[in-house]
């Protein structure tokens, strides 16, 4: 649980302004040690009052479900991603590649794509900090500027960045706007608006004593027709469903898009449109693209569910999503 009462003084703003937010997560791990299964669940909220049993019950329901876990070959899959899965793709590649300062470094995939298609027209990624009851909102970010929604991708479409007001003014003012970003004048101006310049500190909340940084506040993942996880899961017939990753990071440096994952837990072997059998824990591995991942979401589930990651001030409020051709490797050790 963290409180966060905040005051901005500057000779930039007329008076002093002034913030305060509350934030509570749960987060569980329960194992059947015997059986080599364990589960995971947790919980986002606002309110002590609205704090229930729902992370621990997760938890023990996912971990009573992993028992018997299968292996599965090598080869490209059909997966559903849940919750977990999504919030830590977002925070440890499509986040960071979506930041003034990545573009100025020209360390992003993106490298001159606003305006681009650069994922599926069914889904929009924002950002938005002032959403009422959202755990990551904030009434001003840290420079003392309105937060807000920043949409980084519209219907699949490149169409903003995630900035404090030094990145927008650094980038703006680069004569190489134009190939970094894709865009100058006024169209830059408005992918650039700093709402997001937070004093954060590796999951700790605001701190005092750091510099403004590009910090993400309520990622939010929208989609069109969205359906109930049963249905998705119908309409893949064959595949995976993977409920937890980790260890997700760019493999050849942000720029290249590529990154690895290895699947955890939480997750199932989708067979004739069920849920068929738990998947085994630390027995695959997923190294994709990000320019291939994103144009492949082909269906989205209509649970959308508040997540948080390792270490990170943001929460990512996703629904579960279907990629098609997912790379899959499978994890041999040696004994």
């Amino acid at each position: 649980m963290l409180l966060e009462r905040i005051a901005i003084a500057s000779t930039r703003i007329p008076r002093v302004q002034s913030d305060e937010s509350t934030l509570i997560t749960a987060s569980i791990t329960a194992m059947v040690e015997a059986r080599d299964a364990k589960g995971s669940g947790w919980w986002t909220g606002t309110r002590l009052a609205h704090l229930t049993d729902e992370a621990g019950g997760d938890a023990a329901a996912n971990a009573i479900a992993a028992i018997g876990g299968e292996r599965v070959p090598s080869g490209s899959y059909t997966v559903i991603f849940g919750h977990q899965p999504v919030a830590d793709i977002l925070n440890n590649i499509v986040i960071p590649a979506c930041t003034a300062s990545s573009f100025y470094s020209m360390n992003t995939p993106f490298l001159g794509k606003l305006g681009q298609t650069v994922a599926a027209p069914r889904l929009t990624i924002a950002d938005d900090g002032a959403v009422p009851g959202y755990m990551g909102s904030k009434g001003i970010t840290c420079e003392g500027l309105p937060t807000g929604r920043t949409e980084l991708i519209r219907r699949g479409v490149l169409t903003g960045c995630l900035s404090s007001w030094y990145e927008t003014m650094r980038l703006l003012h680069d004569g190489a706007l134009a190939e970094k970003l894709g865009a100058t004048g006024p169209s830059a101006a408005a992918a650039l608006v700093p709402r997001n310049g937070f004093r954060f500190g590796t999951g700790g909340g605001r701190q005092f004593d750091t510099s403004p940084g590009i910090s993400a506040s309520n990622v939010v993942v929208e989609g069109e027709d969205p359906v109930a996880l049963p249905e998705l899961i119908s309409r893949v017939r064959d595949g995976l469903y993977v409920g937890r990753i980790w260890y997700t990071y760019p493999i050849n440096g942000l720029r290249a898009g590529d990154f690895t994952c290895t699947v955890v837990g939480d997750s199932h072997v989708i067979r004739d449109g069920r849920l068929a059998a738990p998947l085994a824990a630390n027995v695959i591995r997923i190294s994709d693209n990000i320019l291939r991942f994103l144009p492949n979401v082909v269906g989205i589930s209509s649970a959308t569910r508040g997540t948080t990651v390792w270490a990170a001030d943001e929460v990512t409020y996703t629904p579960e999503l279907v990629v098609t051709g997912v790379p899959v490797e499978e994890i041999h050790i040696t004994r």
